[in-house]
């Protein structure tokens, strides 16, 4: 439905003024006349007088009341008139009313209640307006009517009352006295118009500019959202990050907009409780795909990119303009910035949001800022946070796509993030694979020197890179509007807030406030020969659990969709070709791009986040990936499977407060006092980012971590220790700990060793859930009031008949696809061997003793590496331990030959620096900063 025309129409009635809206949809006309008060009619101060006389006085009066069908097609022709804003804002239509971001719910002119604005009494507020009320009347009559003859009362009567009451609407805006409705002078308040659409609120800042590239701001409904009646003439509408006081031009107008506002709550799924206090709600089903390594999370992204239509969202910790996305990767056209650029090009808004802290680290998003502005006006940038935020950061990194297709994990489109499941230390072909500063080793050399990004950081040839292993996840349908949601109340907010500040004098300045698009028309549906999801309880599960998990009920959300089969080869063509049937180009690019064995599968998703005041402008902090983190653990039956980056809980001491690690210890101890079969791995990084001899920040992580693990009085190992001696079992038959590294010949003839930097935030439970995302199991990303971070919590949609502990078990498609997938990877064998992570074979046959074999070897050859001998960071800084080995040093024992090894997977060395003071020294930046900063 377009518009075709917008008239109006005043009648020359005694009480009662019209409006006449004509619409066009499929060439048949549409009249709608509705009626108002004439004292619902508060028209500007600066509307012309000429039209008001000509419709009251003029001959057409008379034509109108004889033929108003002929009066009303003489207004539409006369195109000035349908081009006055006054007159549309009379009719209470603006761009936003046909937008795609939903249908209009309510459109009008509120004032907003500025800060500091004092409360009247009653009676000040009727003497307020009787007041002016009685002086406007009484001048019009005594100064216009002093003029006119008598004759003229005579004739004209209802029409000159008529007039005088809308000369008294005309002069109570600009009135002297104190028109308060029910607040303080009118100077304190600020006129605005309000579009309500089904998802948000949105406004302009003057009455007389609609344009729908020009919209102030968007206030986004998010579950919390309350209004609530203030006084007869205003009301509050508080949203989770925003309170606003708006006033009405009548008790009439205020009531009746907050009804409109609260039946729109009321109508829409976000209103509803959310699990784990989230800013979104579950969805189900929706279709998403897991990309291990940046290769293919790099591939699809691009992939992505290419076929957007319409918008493009970013928002990282860190983004490096030249990171060649796909493609030859010595081609400069397959760079992010020229892929934005192209896109830019073709009317597409790409709006990215930069993390920029200068006092605390340099990450270059003030380059990256420059280099992207300058590449097109449709590409908008923004940093956050201007103000110096020393201690957090925005450590979330997503990507939407037309907000169809949404992009979460671990993994920054940054230098040295790029990398392949072989994990090479080296280039293996005559052309570069990790041009300029993606060849990164922070061991080496830290990653600075922005202005030049194709210069080595060292000699290439006379050192490995460090390989680089993460996880991200690729969603779809409402799952990414939520992931596109957040991302809009991030870039309001931050907009709003450097307005405030007046920043908008740097080179930055913000970009105009973001509206939602149009969320009744999905473009995912799901199949229609689909079975709807029922719930899958714990008890009609056919796993044959043992009496100790009986009684341990299974997440209460957990749909079954479908047959319980793998979806892969041409089914999972035709499911993808049906979930992108509104956007073909996705099917066309999206699919081509997918790994090998890669698909999608339907799933059950949640957004969660950790977001707290300075970050969202949350007024209580949101830590919803804790409480996922919790909650799963807590309902585990058989196996957790964890990597991450990071790992320091509870159990470090009583400086630390997340409760991850104490999670995992009580689920461990209930499973050794029952008897239990039960498996955690949990996959680290052999040692923190960057060097252990230069950065006192890397020499605390490391502390932290290993007083979380083995080194506190109530680390993990020491209350399992104690668990396991009183039920006389092993530590090691419920608990793993491992790492992974990796040898390669370099081009100079030396054998080098480096750790594969375990980067990925995920977990895995009983292979039916998934929790990816950015957030690291620390302090910092959990509690919510520290890191912004983002992520996913997925539940089986597919499910799959395999094996747990020998016995059958319904899992997830997706998440058990993963889990088989990573293992593999990581022990070098087929995906069929790890199906049942549980069982001797797997858990001990494979994953145990490869990893005790390999650290065997490498301990044995690479003097150098992290491991229990090393106790002390003398000996690590010692010739000893030399950074890589020529080749006719190796040994000749057969069993420690290094190519015995196996995989990638090595035990995490428990005694390493246990000599060692970790904690920061007197003197250096560290020893200043509190302790929740790690």
């Amino acid at each position: 439905r377009r518009v075709h025309g917008v008239v109006g129409v005043l009648l020359a009635r005694r009480e009662w003024v019209c409006n006449l809206v004509v619409t066009e949809s499929h060439s048949k006309r549409v009249w709608s006349i509705s009626p108002k008060r004439y004292w619902d009619f508060h028209p500007p101060a600066r509307w012309p007088a000429q039209w008001l006389l000509r419709s009251w006085f003029s001959p057409w009066n008379c034509l109108w009341r004889r033929h108003p069908a002929k009066h009303l097609s003489g207004l539409v022709c006369e195109l000035h008139s349908q081009s006055w804003a006054h007159i549309t804002a009379f009719l209470e239509v603006s761009p936003l009313s046909f937008h795609q971001s939903g249908p209009k719910m309510k459109e009008g002119v509120l004032w907003e209640s500025l800060v500091g604005m004092g409360r009247c009494s009653q009676s000040t507020l009727n003497t307020c307006l009787r007041l002016p009320l009685f002086l406007c009347v009484f001048g019009v009559l005594v100064t216009v009517g002093f003029f006119l003859p008598i004759q003229f009362y005579n004739a004209h009567f209802s029409q000159w009352m008529m007039l005088c009451y809308a000369i008294v609407g005309l002069g109570l805006p600009v009135s002297c006295c104190c028109v308060c409705f029910g607040r303080a002078p009118l100077k304190h308040q600020q006129a605005r118009w309000f579009v309500l659409k089904p998802y948000c609120l949105a406004y302009y800042r003057t009455l007389h500019t609609h344009r729908q590239d020009q919209v102030d701001g968007v206030i986004l409904f998010e579950p919390g959202t309350m209004v609530t009646c203030d006084t007869s003439f205003s009301f509050v509408l508080a949203t989770p990050n925003r309170t606003m006081e708006l006033c009405a031009k009548s008790p009439s107008e205020a009531t009746s907009w907050v009804v409109q506002i609260t039946l729109t709550l009321q109508q829409f799924e976000w209103q509803l409780s959310t699990r784990f206090g989230s800013c979104a709600p579950v969805r189900q089903p929706i279709y998403a795909c897991p990309l291990i390594d940046g290769h293919n999370m790099f591939t699809v992204i691009a992939a992505a990119l290419a076929a957007a239509n319409r918008q493009i969202l970013i928002a990282g910790w860190m983004i490096s303009p030249e990171l060649v996305l796909s493609g030859n990767r010595q081609d400069p056209t397959n760079t992010l910035k020229a892929l934005l650029k192209r896109k830019a090009g073709q009317n597409i808004l790409v709006h990215l949001l930069l993390y920029e802290a200068p006092n605390a680290v340099e990450n270059g998003s003030a380059r990256a800022e420059r280099v992207f502005e300058e590449l097109h006006p449709n590409i908008r940038v923004m940093l956050h946070p201007k103000a110096d935020v020393l201690l957090w950061s925005h450590h979330e990194k997503v990507v939407v796509v037309d907000q169809l297709v949404g992009f979460v994990g671990g993994i920054d489109l940054a230098h040295g993030r790029y990398d392949t499941p072989a994990h090479c230390l080296a280039e293996e072909t005559e052309g570069a694979c990790w041009p300029g500063k993606d060849y990164y080793n922070p061991r080496v050399a830290p990653l600075s020197d922005f202005e030049f990004p194709h210069t080595d950081s060292f000699v290439r040839t006379e050192a490995p890179r460090m390989p680089w292993h993460d996880v991200g996840m690729v969603v779809t349908g409402d799952a990414a509007k939520d992931l596109a949601r957040h991302f809009l109340s991030r870039w309001n907010l931050h907009q709003r807030e450097l307005q405030v500040q007046l920043h908008h004098q740097s080179k930055s300045k913000p970009a105009p406030g973001i509206l939602l698009p149009h969320y009744d028309e999905l473009p995912f549906d799901i199949p229609m020969d689909r079975p709807a999801p029922t719930a899958l309880s714990r008890s009609t599960s056919t796993s044959g659990s043992s009496d100790g998990d009986s009684n341990r009920s299974f997440w209460e959300l957990t749909p079954r969709l479908g047959a319980s089969v793998a979806i892969t080869g041409k089914a999972a063509f035709s499911v993808t070709t049906a979930v992108f049937q509104e956007s073909p180009d996705f099917v066309e690019h999206i699919l081509a791009s997918l790994p090998v064995g890669q698909s999608f599968s339907a799933t059950q998703c949640q957004v969660v986040r950790s977001g707290g005041p300075w970050s969202l402008g949350l007024a209580t902090a949101e830590a919803s990936i804790l409480d996922a983190y919790l909650a799963a653990i807590e309902t585990s039956h058989h196996f957790i499977y964890i990597e991450n980056q990071f790992f320091i809980s509870s159990t470090a001491g009583p400086a630390v407060r997340n409760g991850v690690a104490q999670a995992l210890v009580d689920r461990l101890a209930a499973a050794m006092r029952d008897g239990a079969v039960f498996r955690c791995v949990i996959l680290l990084p052999n040692y923190p980012e960057g060097s252990l001899t230069r950065d006192a920040s890397s020499r605390t992580v490391l502390h932290w971590m290993y007083q979380t693990i083995s080194r506190a009085p109530k680390s993990m190992l020491a209350q399992l220790e104690a668990v396991a001696e009183e039920c006389g079992v092993r530590v090691e038959d419920y608990l793993t700990i491992s790492c992974l590294r990796r040898h390669q010949r370099l081009p100079n003839g030396n054998i080098a060793a480096e750790q594969i930097y375990v980067h990925s935030k995920l977990m895995i439970v009983d292979d039916r859930i998934v929790i990816c995302g950015s957030a690291n199991i620390n302090d910092r990303s959990l509690l919510g009031d520290r890191d912004s971070e983002l992520g996913v919590v997925l539940e089986p949609g597919d499910t799959v008949f395999t094996k747990m502990r020998g016995k059958a078990w319904e899992a997830g498609v997706l998440a058990h696809s993963l889990r088989c997938q990573l293992w593999a990877e990581h022990l070098d064998v087929g995906v069929g061997e790890v199906e049942d992570p549980c069982s001797d074979h797997v858990y001990h046959g494979l994953w145990r003793r490869l990893s005790e074999r390999n650290t065997i070897i490498h301990r044995w050859n690479f003097h150098f590496m992290p491991s229990n001998v090393v106790q002390k960071l003398q000996q690590w800084e010692s010739k000893d331990y030399r950074w890589d080995i020529p080749s006719e040093q190796t040994d000749t024992n057969p069993d420690h030959s290094l190519t015995q090894v196996h995989g990638t997977v090595f035990h995490y060395p428990m005694n390493f620096m246990a000599a060692e003071d970790l904690t920061p020294k007197i003197g250096t930046p560290e020893y200043i900063l509190p302790l929740n900063v790690f």
